[in-house]
């Protein structure tokens, strides 16, 4: 399979106004929409976190489904939820005004009734972050104050969503992820006017590859507005002002959002046994993804400290 890359903008856009921001969690979506915030003018410079990334939400919103449907989602079972979704983005898009820039942690799947979650005639265009599963998972274990091999294992669970416990009424709807070769393989697949960008690339080339992202989303803006952008969404400036002020995205059992944002962290925190478990289920992914130093590194390591076990 060809990954689209940021280079390929000949693919008309799609009919819709709906930019899909599709990433598995913990993989720079957050970072992609303070960046956007900033070139689209929705950030406000009075230093409070929660008003400098861009505001036009995410696919999973309650809300938005409960206005719109006019029916609370808490009184439908998910599947009946998921069979109507299609419809609230077709609704979304239909009444915006601009292009409307929506996150999506949803892997790209089939409804109950074998219609794409995401259609086409809501859609601009995709753009799909990736990540390193491997610093995927460090980054899962601390967000969501989980012990590492759950977030492994929940990571390689085909069924994983979030969001879809019964017992109680989430703020979102049920996401469905699938693994995370999966969810990748999901949206690489999606018949949508998208490109694939992976968070090491950003975090190599931020410039480059934000202005790439602007030119594909049909976004006008200078160098130096895309430079001022990138420079006021430094993970070290976002760090600082969430210490200042709570960031709303932190989950309730993390102790803060920022952590590291960086590539590479699994060195230093995984064991050579979860890192193995990870590149055991997710390696052809991440060679297609070119993550094959990372598997390598691993492989190597895991032949040459075997499991005595």
């Amino acid at each position: 399979m060809e990954i689209p890359r940021l280079s390929d903008t000949a693919s008309p856009p799609g009919p819709g106004r709906i930019v899909w921001l599709a990433s598995y969690p913990k993989s720079g979506n957050t970072w992609v929409r303070f960046v956007l915030g900033h070139l689209l003018g929705q950030a406000k410079s009075n230093g409070n976190i929660n008003e400098l990334a861009i505001r036009d939400g995410i696919s999973s919103d309650r809300a938005d489904f409960d206005d719109i449907v006019g029916v609370n989602a808490a009184d439908l079972p998910d599947d009946a939820v998921e069979r109507l979704r299609p419809r609230v983005y077709e609704v979304l898009s239909r009444e915006a005004r601009n292009k409307l820039f929506l996150k999506a942690h949803d892997a790209y799947t089939l409804t109950p009734v074998a219609e794409p979650l995401f259609p086409l005639q809501a859609t601009y265009r995709v753009i799909h972050i990736v990540r390193n599963p491997l610093d995927v998972a460090v980054s899962w274990a601390h967000h969501y104050g989980v012990g590492m091999d759950q977030a492994v294992r929940e990571l390689c669970d085909p069924d994983h969503a979030l969001s879809a416990h019964p017992a109680c009424l989430n703020e979102q709807l049920r996401q469905r992820l699938l693994n995370w070769s999966g969810h990748a393989a999901s949206w690489l697949a999606a018949p949508l006017p998208g490109v694939t960008v992976r968070y090491e690339d950003m975090l190599a080339e931020p410039f480059a590859i934000f202005a790439n992202i602007a030119r594909f989303c049909g976004i006008e803006a200078t160098s130096e507005a895309i430079e001022l952008a990138v420079r006021a969404s430094r993970f070290d400036t976002l760090k600082k002002l969430e210490a200042e002020g709570h960031f709303r995205e932190t989950y309730y059992s993390a102790a803060r959002f920022f952590r590291k944002g960086r590539a590479g962290d699994w060195r230093e925190t995984l064991s050579r046994e979860h890192a193995a478990l990870i590149v055991a289920k997710h390696r052809t992914m991440m060679l297609e993804l070119g993550y094959a130093d990372a598997v390598a590194e691993v492989e190597t390591l895991a032949a040459a400290f075997p499991n005595p076990h």
